[in-house]
């Protein structure tokens, strides 16, 4: 039975590409067209694996398992489904599909009211913009708008450099539409300080007229705040302790509370007197970006985010901007919904509401959401978890669960339970695959640890264990480094997230050497041809470099020089070149190509990091615990969440946690 407003909570490995394909196919038997359909995720690798898995399971389907579910869900029969598969896969094809990546989509919808925003539609995209040229522009505003002064006393206050600064403002830039409801007055900290300091001199008088010794009265000495704030004894509730108990007297403690109640107000002051300035550069950053953008056509994704939710918020009624999509979308499918964050919710909630409702239109809308809090990983972008089971519960979304792991082994299933089963409220125990192998999982905490590693995998090596089924994960790429060069010294074969990228596969490597020798002419770049393909130089002839079918040029070369033996990497590496307009385009775009080499025509140990390890589909997994300490959170500012939505923000400083009960709620949140 087909269920319109549905959500998967899907650990790695359970199905849940299996399960947005099925849905997607659904939809196309049930009759309905494929540019009605929105398809969101988060990369654009997995945006075509998606695309590629549709087409593929299409073609295919007699012989795939996502053909018994869609017969259940139409319930209809797989022959009568079979009967359609023909029609429905050539429309597929001849449709404009909507499978794409959030900001894709955004752009999407930037492109169409370009104007509204003083831009033209021909912008590009790229991660970040160049940070030197929105530097200068900024720097330049801020002395135009005589803010210097505010800046050099924010780089003061904070003990931060310029760059320090400027990165500040591109945090709160990227969450400026969740902090609308936020506001700060300055306030002047120093009348809260002099306060202060006055106790601190009569406190000090004090002890300095007993017979405490030497080294406790020097604890007493302060000249200053920052002085003050490096002492212990700041966030005890009373000095009758350590040394000074012998000298107490009840005055002492009284001067004690009186000195935290101000330093209480002097933190507060000072965060709302730092955020009310850093807020008055922040509309001058926005200005420097956007002057940027324009002149050089270049949006980064925080940009795209921040200029649409703006169009909706400000500019452009939604109904009206949503019709003016090249068709009206009835129905979405969202990938990684742990990882959508507030904003990007906000611009897509008119259009899920218009689906909820079914508003303006009879035809059918339909709503479908894939996600698991375990995996989390866009922090960093303002992905909120929290949102998952917020929006599921606002719009009544029937949420159920797949349970199943099919990709990894018993062991594996059975760690990551026991892992899981305290961290998290109401956590959906995994069930094990059927003819499941045991497995076998070690996590390493020793003095030794590589030592300990190295031994290890030898171990399961001598026992018969394959290469490609044992996994090292690490905490950082750094550690993998360090895995990497130490198994290799022993010639054991590693595999690791870089070599495994498609452009750095051999014949790869070689095709993009013969590519630059036909553009650049130059002799080094034929010598690294022939010694990637492993045979003697002789003559190389290039290709020609004004051929609109660059694939057409590579597969003469592949074919003369013999390069192809059946390796699924050239093939995917054709598919991508043909993506490209002229040679130029790919010379000087190909090493952001973010696409990775077929893995079962690379031989060795896995080594990557935890956050790469989703779907564990290896039999051996080795988890090492970090070679070196984590770096501590350093960050200056601590957003505080109710949920979704961003109710508070504060300024970190040491000894604040004894003081301010809210910071310290905050810090625990």
């Amino acid at each position: 039975m087909f269920i319109d407003f549905h959500a998967y909570e899907a650990s790695a490995g359970s199905g849940k590409t299996f399960s947005l394909v099925v849905r997607y196919l659904s939809l196309l038997f049930s009759g309905e067209k494929a540019d009605k359909i929105l398809a969101l995720t988060f990369t654009n690798k997995a945006a075509n694996e998606m695309q590629e898995r549709i087409i593929n399971t299409l073609i295919d389907l007699e012989n795939k398992g996502e053909l018994n579910e869609i017969a259940k869900i139409l319930e209809s029969s797989k022959e009568e489904i079979l009967l359609q598969r023909q029609e429905v896969l050539q429309e597929l094809l001849n449709a404009e599909t909507k499978v794409m990546t959030l900001d894709k989509f955004f752009a999407k919808i930037l492109r169409k009211f370009s104007l509204h925003a003083g831009l033209m539609p021909n912008f590009s995209t790229f991660e970040s913009q160049h940070e030197l040229k929105v530097m200068a522009r900024f720097l330049t505003l801020v002395k135009v708008q005589g803010k210097e002064k505010t800046l050099i006393s924010l780089s003061l206050l904070a003990s931060k450099r310029l760059t320090g600064i400027f990165s500040l403002l591109n945090e709160l830039y990227a969450k400026k539409n969740e902090m609308n409801a936020l506001s700060f007055k300055s306030e002047d900290f120093y009348v809260h300080e002099h306060i202060v300091m006055q106790n601190m001199k009569e406190l000090e008088a004090l002890f300095m007229a007993t017979d405490l010794n030497t080294n406790a009265k020097k604890t007493m000495r302060v000249d200053n705040i920052d002085a003050l704030m490096k002492r212990s004894w700041i966030e005890k509730d009373s000095l009758e302790y350590w040394q000074y108990k012998k000298f107490f007297q009840p005055r002492m403690d009284e001067l004690l509370f009186e000195i935290k109640e101000h330093l209480f107000y002097y933190m507060r002051a000072k965060e709302a007197h730092f955020f009310h300035e850093l807020f008055s550069l922040l509309d001058i950053y926005i200005e420097a970006k956007m002057m940027v953008a324009k002149e050089d056509e270049e949006l980064s994704f925080d940009d795209i985010t921040y200029l649409v939710f703006y169009l909706l918020k400000e500019r452009v009624d939604s109904e009206f901007l949503y019709f003016r999509l090249d068709a009206r979308i009835n129905h979405m499918l969202l990938d990684e919904f742990q990882d959508t964050s507030a904003v990007q919710f906000e611009i897509l909630r008119p259009l899920i509401e218009e689906m909820i409702s079914g508003k303006g239109s009879k035809e059918r809308s339909s709503l479908f959401l894939v996600g698991d809090v375990k995996q989390s990983i866009y922090r960093f972008r303002g992905g909120k978890k929290e949102l998952f089971y917020a929006v599921t519960e606002h719009f009544d979304v029937k949420v159920d669960q797949l349970e199943t792991n099919y990709r990894s082994e018993k062991e594996v299933v059975e760690f990551v339970n026991r892992t899981f089963l305290e961290k998290i409220k109401g956590y959906a125990h995994q069930k094990v695959k059927d003819g499941a192998t045991e497995g076998y999982v070690e996590v390493i905490y020793s003095e030794e640890i590589l030592e300990k590693m190295l031994e290890l995998v030898k171990r399961l090596i001598e026992q018969g264990a394959e290469l490609n089924e044992i996994a090292i994960l690490t905490a950082t790429n750094a550690n993998g480094a360090s895995v990497q060069e130490l198994l290799q010294a022993q010639n054991i074969d590693v595999v690791t997230e870089t070599n495994s990228k498609l452009i750095h596969q051999k014949p790869i490597e070689a095709l993009i050497e013969y590519l630059k020798y036909s553009y650049f002419h130059k002799e080094i770049y034929a010598r690294n041809f022939f010694s990637l393909i492993g045979q003697e130089p002789t003559k190389l002839y290039g290709c020609d470099v004004d051929s609109s079918d660059l694939v057409y040029e590579l597969k003469k070369v592949i074919k003369k020089y013999k390069i192809y033996d059946k390796d699924m990497n050239i093939l995917s590496f054709l598919d991508k070149l043909s993506h490209y307009k002229d040679i130029e385009a790919f010379l000087y775009e190909y090493e952001r190509l973010d696409a990775s080499s077929a893995q079962k025509e690379l031989t060795g140990v896995r080594v990557l990091t935890v956050h790469k390890s989703k779907g564990l589909e290896y039999e051996h997994v080795i988890v090492l615990d970090r070679l070196n300490k984590a770096s501590a959170d350093k960050s200056p500012i601590i957003y505080e969440y109710d949920g979704i939505h961003l109710e508070n923000i504060y300024l970190r400083m040491s000894k604040r946690t004894s003081l301010d009960e809210a910071y310290n709620l905050a810090l625990e949140k």
